[in-house]
C-alpha cells in the first residue's frame, strides 16, 4: 500500500513538474495554458465529447490559480473548441459538420427528383358551425 502511495505522489510531483517547466511567466499565464490545453486536444488527449479535467485539478496540475485557468476555459469556449455543460464539466466539441444550404431547395425539390409524382395542397383556415351533435354537447356539459 506504502509502494502505491509513494507512487502516486511521485507521479504527481512529475506530472507538476513537467506543466511548471511549461509555463513561461513572461507572457500571461492562462494564453499559456490555453494553447497547452489546445495542443492537447490536437494531438488526441483529450478526444470529442470527453470532459478535460476540471479547473481545480488543472490549478493544481500546474499550480496556477482556478481562476487563472477559467480565463483560459473560457477563451476556448468562446472559439467552440470546448463546451461548458452546467453540473457536468467542460468538453470537447467535436469537428464540425457544415453544408452549403443552397444546394437544398426544400421538401418538394428533394422528394421530386425522386421518380414519384409531388403535388402541393395548401390548406385553408376557416370557422364552421358545428353540427347538432356538437352544438347540444356544450350546454350538457354545462348542466352536468
Amino acid at each position: 500500500m506504502d509502494k502505491i502511495v509513494e507512487t502516486l505522489e511521485n507521479n504527481e510531483k512529475v506530472n507538476h513538474e513537467e506543466a511548471s517547466d511549461k509555463l513561461d511567466y513572461r507572457m500571461p499565464i492562462y494564453l499559456q495554458l490555453r494553447e497547452i490545453v489546445r495542443s492537447r486536444i490536437e494531438e488526441g488527449e483529450y478526444l470529442p465529447g470527453t470532459a478535460i479535467p476540471s479547473e481545480n485539478k488543472l490549478a493544481e496540475i500546474f499550480g496556477i490559480n482556478r481562476l487563472t485557468v477559467r480565463n483560459a476555459v473560457d477563451a476556448l469556449v468562446n472559439e467552440g473548441i470546448l463546451q461548458r455543460v452546467q453540473g457536468k464539466g467542460v468538453f470537447v466539441v467535436g469537428n464540425k459538420y457544415e453544408e452549403a444550404l443552397e444546394e437544398y431547395g426544400g421538401f418538394v425539390n428533394t422528394v421530386s427528383s425522386g421518380q414519384k409524382k409531388v403535388s402541393v395542397k395548401e390548406q385553408v383556415k376557416m370557422l364552421r358551425l358545428a353540427g347538432n351533435k356538437y352544438a347540444n354537447y356544450s350546454i350538457l356539459n354545462r348542466m352536468i
